[in-house]
């Protein structure tokens, strides 16, 4: 067995005093899941109070638990007992109407009326019914109307009043199906660290039908006006997140295509300078090609013949002359008459004394 340290609930509200309506829906969350699961397997406590529930310290804090089944009934008989254990048993102010009236059998239900009376406690500091006499406070609870807790503690709403009464209907048939939901009503009241710990278990359950979400459970709609406000802060948080990561990521992309542009364009620049710088070199040197072509006299060019001797022949030597540089072919060049001078040398008669030779120079040809 478990050894648990704390106080119980009835120590701490006699300490705190009420209760707000968060802080009673987050301590009576637990409570109810334990109950839950007792109901679960069959079991009925019939003695659920203030003094039953331990506020446990343990590493993850302050945890409520449910003691104390000394009175405890099973709703799954396997053999018939030996005495009957059948009477009034109980916490007379936590007590529901037919446990009173000693009526058989035992329901879950009986537990869900003294968890709405412990829930009327925590927020208004007192029992619904309460007398120093046994037989009027029996009567009481019999007859009598519960005031609404709003009316003792004004800071109550009136929806987390229609959530205590339903809890504490003298009739059951008025009452929640179930402990579950009950817990299924309490959870919107609750802050919205403990809504996340208990969506799970008290949760709404949403259905889609054609694509479009449904309300399925009686508290939804409280939830919705509640996650509005607190409770709705979770979901802008992850919506922010989302939309900075997303902004976070196009600005990456931009980053990369400004880039790859940057670098695109020098390249090009470079190219563009390079492929200029080739262009004038070329230039330079078809102009240099040009200019050697027009300063050189012509491909070939005449020269006289010479003629020694008249009766040993006649003897030409042509000396041609080829320029360094081939002119274009789409340049015709016209050769520029230059003068040339002829000199004929004429043979005289043999004879004994020396002549010199006569010299003809054709005018014509200083020109």
């Amino acid at each position: 067995m478990e050894l648990l340290e704390g106080e119980d609930l009835a120590d701490f509200l006699s300490r705190t005093g009420p209760l707000s309506v968060e802080e009673a829906a987050e301590l009576l969350l637990p409570v109810v899941s334990g109950v839950c699961a007792v109901h679960r397997a069959g079991i009925v406590h019939r003695d659920l109070k203030p003094s039953n529930i331990l506020l446990a310290r343990r590493h993850r804090g302050v945890e409520p638990v449910v003691v104390d089944f000394g009175i405890s009934k099973s709703t799954v008989s396997y053999c018939e007992p030996p005495t009957s254990s059948e009477g009034a048993v109980g916490t007379v102010p936590y007590m529901s109407p037919e446990q009173i009236r000693g009526a058989s059998p035992v329901t879950p239900k009986c537990d869900q009326y003294a968890l709405g009376v412990v829930l009327y406690e925590c927020v208004t500091g007192g029992t619904p019914f309460w007398s120093d006499d046994r037989y009027e406070l029996l009567h009481a609870i019999m007859t009598g109307p519960v005031v609404p807790p709003s009316q003792v503690n004004t800071m109550i709403p009136a929806t987390f009043d229609t959530v205590i009464l339903r809890a504490l209907a003298r009739d059951p048939k008025a009452r929640f199906e179930s402990a579950h939901a009950l817990g299924e009503a309490l959870w919107p009241f609750a802050g919205p660290r403990q809504r996340e710990k208990w969506s799970a278990e008290f949760g709404p359950v949403v259905a889609s039908v054609r694509g479009e979400p449904e309300e399925t459970s009686t508290s939804l709609m409280a939830y919705s006006r509640a996650a509005r406000g607190a409770g709705g802060s979770i979901a802008r948080l992850r919506a922010a997140c989302t939309i900075i990561s997303a902004i976070g990521c196009a600005a990456t992309v931009c980053i990369f295509v400004v880039r790859a542009r940057v670098v695109n364009g020098t390249a090009s620049s470079a190219a563009l300078v390079a492929t200029s710088s080739t262009g004038r070199r070329g230039a330079k040197a078809e102009d240099r090609t040009h200019v050697a072509v027009e300063g050189e006299p012509s491909a070939e060019r005449e020269h006289g013949s010479v003629v020694v001797g008249g009766d040993r022949g006649r003897s030409s030597a042509v000396a041609p002359r080829v320029a360094s540089s081939p002119a274009p072919p789409p340049q015709r060049m016209t050769p520029r008459a230059e003068p040339s001078a002829r000199i004929h040398l004429e043979p005289v008669p043999h004879s004994d004394s020396i002549q010199a030779p006569t010299v003809a120079i054709d005018p014509l040809d200083l020109r």
